[in-house]
């Protein structure tokens, strides 16, 4: 998707003009990949190094061993620290953080509550008497793979 103001924007006048336009947007796809990919790299790296905690602030060791994270041991890193500094915030009810914990946990309300709102509706839509099939935790959605029409009582 082009960016920029469109009254500048022409299209290419030539195959080759064309050509030349679409080698210069993959080369530049392709170093914005890397770089990002390097950023991420060097992210990892960083949150693997274990931090100093003779340098972090009386508090911050405290609530780490309040949360239950033994600060002597050498499993301890930043993104340990980051973690508990997210969770702690998380506890002092700041939504976003929550949000965040919530959505890397796969912990989604909305998704749940919308799932329940569909259960319901098919419970709804169900004749009365008909049998309950429970597959992947969902009821009443009916086994498509091993139905053969046949009534299991008669055998």
């Amino acid at each position: 998707m082009p960016r920029g103001n469109p009254e500048n924007m022409r299209p290419p006048q030539t195959k080759d003009e064309a050509k030349k336009r679409g080698k210069n947007g993959g080369v530049a796809s392709g170093a914005a990949r890397r770089k990002l990919r390097d950023e991420k790299d060097q992210l990892k790296a960083l949150m693997n190094l274990v931090p100093d905690l003779q340098k972090q602030k009386p508090q911050t060791i405290a609530a780490l061993s309040t949360m239950g994270i033994d600060v002597k041991a050498d499993e301890i890193n930043n993104d340990t620290l980051l973690t508990a500094i997210l969770y702690s915030q998380a506890l002092k009810g700041d939504m976003k953080a929550i949000e965040y914990i919530d959505k890397r946990l796969g912990r989604n309300p909305d998704l749940a509550l919308r799932e329940r709102e569909v259960t319901a509706r098919e419970a709804e839509a169900m004749p009365e008497g008909a049998p309950t099939i429970i597959i992947s935790g969902r009821p009443n959605e009916p086994d498509k793979h091993t139905d053969d029409g046949l009534d299991d009582t008669e055998a």
